[in-house]
Formats: structure tokens, C-alpha cells, sequence
């Protein structure tokens, strides 16, 4: 089997650029056991609640240049890491970065994906991308009992195997969170309320509320289960200031009763996760509904609502003496419209930015890493491809989930690709050098990309330079 995978990390030609993920360390490091639900701004965080007291702390370079298309984009701060531990029932992690960016939080380029809760522009007047970042990550934890644990704070979240996620992923900027986990049995529950927003800087200021519940099922130690549901809801417009909805602060309900309950058009989203793990492998998939009609997927018409995200993937593990490999295959396929709503204010997304998949809707994607790791040095292979549907002028095909879906010529007829078709393929190599006890990273990455929109072709190739710390490092490979 193992020769298998191996042949199958060979064969692999799509794919990225970029450290493997400081979210598969879960999964690495601790008898490749599932991570279903992972954070992405800090490392394990069992070893503050062993001992009765500890504290850690460091103080990091954040710095990174990227030329590339005739453009130099740069990215220059320093941070503190803090964590600590007291009791064996209280955890506190905090990173906090300040510095200035001339890239703002893009959801799909190839240069520096700076992403902070707070980007001020340094002038109004300046039409050039001149901010000033200030990005806060915090988790406090109690935890009462081995069997409950209750969480808030500002950081991203990450569902699912992937490297991507289809439910919520961590490419967005962080959000504030309250968090309760309980396990019991082979069932471990999770419900989680979350403050998402649009225009946080501006006259036009949206927040709106997200509430998700998850449940996940060991049924055994190769096979896990995870069911999903996530609702988002607008906190407030011009003609009513609903706050904070009630409605969904039990923990025990199910969502979409609740949402006709109240009368509303809020936005809800189910999925199912599923994982069978053998040896150090792991084949991974995730299913997202976000609406349908079974009587018109039947009539194979392809209508418009019929709204659902796929994603399937295989990863693996080696090690041979102090060289480590990683090795991930994954196909991502969501269709047009998914995610989407008919306001700003209950899309799927927060600050301009998808919250699942970083491409929205209307695509197909195929993605490959291989990472090597020996002693502190850190080298990773990316490929991608992926063919994505653009809005047309006068016609939402269904890509941009921001654009409502009324605004679309037809009912049926809509496929995966449908208005601009753009096809994208990436390589790159990331290759790194552990500081500091391999706690910071100085990193050169080499990146070639080529899109084709329609017929006409572009290639632009990319060099990135930087310094960091090494977990919570932003990944450029999407």
C-alpha cells in the first residue's frame, strides 16, 4: 500500500506552493489521529493543561516581500506569542502582529494574502493599497472537566481534513468566537457562535452572526463521522436593528426550523465530513448542501438552486530515520451559486471574503503537495489546476457568491465553468530553514502560474522572500 501512495505522489501533476500545514500536526505527530476541527494560529494545545503551571512566550519578525506581474508587494511587522497554562483547567494562546502592507485581505491572488481583523488604510485620499495591519489572535480555554470545554477568543477556524474546507476554512481574516465542546462516548459535540461582518471601516458597516453546530462520531479508530450545520443571519439594516438572534444561541436545536420560525431569509448551510484512516494514510471527503430540489435534480436540468460542494482527498505520512514526508491529493468541485444569498449581509463570507473555499462557486479544483522535511530545513512541492465560471456582463453565472443570485438570465442550464471560463494551473517550490530552535522560518518561494480566460493566455511567475514564525505562517497556495 505503501508503494502505492508513493506512486500516487509520483503521478500526481496538479498542484502549490508553500510549507506543508501546521494543521496536519494534529494528525502527524499524535498517532495520526483525526483532526476534524483544527486550529490554525496556534499549535497543540494538551501540553498547557499537563502541568499545573507554564508559560511561554516569543517575540517574532513578520516580514515578506513578493515581486511579481510588474509588482512588488510587501509586508513588514513584528509580534508576540504568549501562551500559558495554569491549574490544568485554564489555557490562554495570543499572537499578536503589527506592520505595514501594501496588500489588502485578497481572497484570490498570488502575492502576499495578508490577512489581519483590523486593516486600516493609511490614507483616504491615496487610491494606492497603503494599510496599516494590526492582527490579534486569542483563544482563553477552561476546561472544568476532561469532558467539557468552553472557548472564546479571535482566530480562524478549520472543519474538515482537507487543506482546503468546504464548511469554514481558515484563509479568511480571524473572527471573534465563543466556543463549547463536549465529549461523551465516541461522540465529541461542538457549537460555536461567531461575529462575522461587512464594511468594518467604512460608513457601511454590516456585522452579522454565524452559528454552527458540529457533532462528530468515532466508530471506530480508523473511521470518523462528522455532521455540520451553520447558519448566518444579519445583526442589522436600514430599517432594523436585530442584534443578536436568540434563536440560535441553543446548542440542542436544529437550524432550518428555527430559521422559518422567526420568520427569516437566513442562510443555511449543512454538511457531512467523513475519514478512514489505515496505517499513515487517510482517504478524507466532505459533502455541503446548501439547497435543493430532488425533484429537479432528477429532472437533470441543472436548475440553478440546486446548490452543493464535493470534496474528496487522499493524504499520507512517511518517516525514515530524521527525513519526514507528507504527502495530499484533494479534488474540490463546488457548483454555481453555492454559498450565495440575495444580501451582503446573510452571504456566506465575512469582510469580502469566502469563508469556506477561497474561490467561492462555479469551479472544479485538483490539488497536490509533497513536503520533505529534515532537521530544520522544510521543502514543499504545489501544484494546482482548477477551471472556474466568471460573471458575464449582465449575467450572474453563479461564480461570485457576493453578487445575489436574482441577478441571473435563467432557471436552468448552469454547469460548472458557465460564463468566462478561466482555466489556472500553479507549480511552485517553497523551500525553508528553521531558526530558533525551528521556531521561525526564513523562506524563498519560486512560483510560476498560467491562467487561460476564454483564449487568451497569460503567464506570470512570482518570487516571494520572508521571515516568520513558523506556526500560523499564511500559506500563498490558492
Amino acid at each position: 500500500m505503501k508503494k502505492w501512495m508513493l506512486l500516487l505522489s509520483g503521478l500526481s501533476f496538479q498542484a502549490l506552493f508553500g510549507q506543508i500545514s501546521e494543521l496536519e500536526s494534529g494528525w502527524v505527530n499524535n498517532g495520526l489521529e483525526h483532526s476534524a476541527i483544527k486550529s490554525f494560529s496556534f499549535g497543540n494545545i494538551e501540553r498547557l493543561f499537563d502541568s499545573s503551571k507554564v508559560t511561554k512566550w516569543d517575540v517574532f519578525p513578520d516580514i515578506t516581500g513578493s515581486y511579481g506581474n510588474g509588482q512588488l508587494k510587501i509586508q513588514t511587522g513584528a509580534g508576540v506569542a504568549l501562551e500559558a497554562g495554569l491549574k490544568q483547567k485554564w489555557a490562554i494562546q495570543l499572537r499578536y502582529a503589527v506592520g505595514y502592507s501594501n496588500a489588502s485581505n485578497s481572497s484570490y491572488s498570488s502575492d502576499l494574502h495578508t490577512k489581519a481583523f483590523f486593516m486600516n488604510r493609511l490614507s483616504k485620499t491615496n487610491p494606492a493599497n497603503n494599510f496599516l495591519y494590526n492582527d490579534i489572535r486569542f483563544r482563553m480555554t477552561y476546561r472544568p472537566i476532561k469532558q467539557i470545554e468552553l472557548q472564546a477568543g479571535i482566530d480562524n477556524h478549520h472543519f474538515g481534513e482537507g487543506d482546503r474546507s468546504l464548511m469554514i476554512g481558515q484563509q479568511s481574516a480571524p473572527n471573534p468566537f465563543v466556543k463549547v465542546t463536549g465529549s461523551i462516548w465516541r461522540l465529541q459535540y461542538h457549537f460555536m457562535q461567531q461575529l462575522w461582518s461587512e464594511g468594518m471601516f467604512t460608513n457601511n458597516y454590516r456585522p452579522k452572526g454565524n452559528a454552527t453546530h458540529y457533532v462528530s462520531y468515532k466508530v471506530n479508530r480508523n473511521i470518523h463521522i462528522g455532521i455540520f450545520e451553520s447558519v448566518v443571519y444579519g445583526m442589522k439594516d436600514t430599517l432594523y436593528n436585530r442584534g443578536f438572534e436568540p434563536e440560535y444561541a441553543n446548542p440542542f436545536i436544529f437550524f432550518r426550523p428555527q430559521e422559518y420560525g422567526v420568520g427569516s431569509t437566513d442562510n443555511v448551510v449543512l454538511g457531512l465530513n467523513a475519514s478512514y484512516q489505515f496505517g499513515s494514510h487517510m482517504i478524507y471527503g466532505s459533502f455541503v448542501l446548501d439547497e435543493f430540489l430532488l425533484k429537479e435534480i432528477r429532472a437533470r436540468k441543472r436548475w440553478w438552486a440546486n446548490k452543493y460542494a464535493v470534496q474528496i482527498g487522499v493524504k499520507s505520512h512517511f518517516v525514515r530515520g530524521e527525513h519526514r514526508w507528507f504527502h495530499r491529493f484533494e479534488a474540490n468541485l463546488v457548483r454555481p451559486f453555492t454559498y450565495t444569498q440575495i444580501r451582503p449581509d446573510v452571504v456566506y463570507a465575512s469582510e469580502n471574503l469566502p469563508v469556506a473555499h477561497p474561490l467561492g462557486a462555479n469551479f472544479i479544483e485538483l490539488y497536490d503537495e509533497v513536503n520533505w522535511r529534515y532537521r530544520n530545513f522544510d521543502v514543499t512541492l504545489f501544484l494546482q489546476y482548477y477551471l472556474k465560471g466568471h460573471a458575464e456582463p449582465n449575467d450572474n453565472t453563479g461564480g461570485d457568491i457576493y453578487i445575489p443570485y436574482t441577478e441571473r438570465k435563467e432557471e436552468y442550464n448552469y454547469t460548472i465553468g458557465r460564463g468566462i471560463t478561466q482555466w489556472r494551473y500553479m507549480a511552485g517550490l517553497h523551500f525553508a530553514y528553521g531558526l530558533r530552535k525551528n521556531k521561525w522560518q526564513v523562506f524563498i518561494e519560486p512560483r510560476l502560474i498560467i491562467n487561460k480566460i476564454e483564449k487568451t493566455v497569460h503567464t506570470d511567475g512570482y518570487f516571494t522572500v520572508g521571515i516568520h514564525r513558523k506556526i500560523g505562517a499564511f500559506r500563498r497556495n490558492y
